[in-house]
């Protein structure tokens, strides 16, 4: 990450130590001081905590084929990703991407959103809209199929995500919400790399990466919490909401009218 001084970004390179409280020095015991350098790399002490997003309420529209600027809480079929999706039991998260695994067809989206935290069962309704945005049974877009297991227990996590098998692939819409570029590539997040995200709660947002290989532990309901390493971070203002779980980080792209 690059070292924050009197709340402006530097371009100073730094390895940067989050807390939950910052403190004055004559406060901390020996064994809590973050050393201002680390084999020669500064630190950057910030104060900060991580959660899981949840959801806000909304009401339910039924809209067929996606429209720019359309109601993201609504019912759509097909559905792009950046819409309203969820597991029965959980509020609403946000429908990410696809996935197209041995000649079927899956929808992607987080762990939390689509498995309510390892508690699903292989084969649970997925409601497009999610059941805070009014959906039911009749909203029925997929099944889930597979889910990578968080892991509560003190272990290390480097995904929240899960597959749902789609009910009738002419149902998902394969673009992004307000994006007319399609998804091309994976690639790896680099210092200053400009990115995108269309997530059910704040829409189109954009910011640069601020943080690569960062490790936190993230508080979950129930007051469980879940380590994870090797993430990206991302400093910018209401660059995600509650409602926004499940959404993809797109790359920018030079040249192309969106990623």
């Amino acid at each position: 990450s690059r070292k924050t001084k009197g709340g402006v970004k530097t371009d100073i390179p730094c390895i940067t130590v989050f807390v939950a409280k910052k403190k004055k020095l004559s406060e901390l015991k020996p064994s809590e001081v973050i050393p201002t350098e680390i084999d020669g790399m500064v630190t950057d002490v910030i104060q900060a905590k991580f959660k899981a997003l949840g959801c806000l309420p909304a009401k339910q529209k039924i809209k067929s084929g996606w429209v720019p600027g359309g109601d993201r809480t609504a019912k759509w079929r097909p559905a792009p990703g950046g819409v309203s999706v969820g597991h029965p039991d959980i509020t609403a998260g946000t429908l990410g991407g696809w996935v197209y695994k041995e000649g079927k067809f899956y929808i992607l989206s987080n762990n939390h959103v689509l498995a309510n935290c390892n508690e699903a069962e292989i084969g649970d309704s997925i409601y497009q809209p999610g059941v805070y945005d009014g959906g039911t049974e009749a909203d029925k877009i997929a099944e889930l199929s597979d889910y990578v297991t968080l892991d509560f227990s003190g272990g290390n996590n480097e995904v929240d995500c899960a597959i749902a098998e789609a009910l009738d692939p002419d149902d998902v819409d394969v673009q992004i919400a307000d994006l007319t570029s399609k998804v091309k590539y994976i690639t790896n997040a680099v210092l200053g790399m400009p990115t995108t995200k269309s997530g059910r709660t704040s829409g189109i947002t954009e910011g640069p990466v601020d943080i690569t290989n960062l490790t936190a532990e993230v508080s979950y309901p129930g007051g469980r919490v879940a380590t994870f390493i090797h993430q990206i971070g991302i400093a910018t203002d209401n660059y995600l909401a509650a409602g926004d779980s499940g959404s993809l980080m797109l790359q920018k792209v030079d040249g192309e009218p969106d990623t």
